[in-house]
């Protein structure tokens, strides 16, 4: 079988298993970034200069991250509601976005941490770009499934 056939079926007859995983692997990263958020900064222990394009870097790229493990595990557990689970992905991990600042506020404070509104705003984009992807996907297959001939 082909991988764009299998990942069709994925997405219209669900994989509950696979997208019990994905969703518990979201757990933990927004469980990661959350504890993060109250240590020292990775970029200032990675490269010592205030690199703050780095910084936006990297959350973008958790964010994208969470919300693709967020949007495809719901995907996969509940299929043929790609916009619902595209708008509970952006509540949920946009939550999680500001949840890290204000962790990083209240908690890493000792460490020089500070809640950053342009980090929210970097966070949002990444969830933003895999809620993209994912809608072009998902509404993609969807539409190979509606013209497909149905047989029997």
């Amino acid at each position: 079988m082909k991988l764009t056939q299998h990942f069709s079926n994925a997405l219209t007859q669900g994989r509950p298993r696979a997208g019990l995983l994905l969703l518990c692997l979201a757990v933990v990263s927004i469980g990661a970034l959350l504890l993060e958020g109250t240590q020292e900064s990775v970029v200032t222990l990675v490269v010592k200069s205030p690199m703050a394009g780095l910084d936006k870097l990297l959350h973008a790229g958790a964010h994208f991250w969470v919300a693709s493990l967020i949007c495809w595990g719901l995907a996969l557990l509940r299929p043929g509601r790609a916009a619902i689970w595209a708008t509970v992905t952006l509540v949920l991990d946009g939550a999680a976005g500001i949840a890290t600042e204000y962790a990083q506020k209240w908690f890493g404070a000792s460490h020089g941490r500070q809640f950053d509104l342009q980090d929210v705003g970097a966070n949002l984009a990444g969830t933003l770009i895999a809620l993209a992807l994912f809608l072009t996907l998902a509404l993609q297959v969807q539409a190979s499934q509606r013209q497909r001939p149905k047989t029997g």
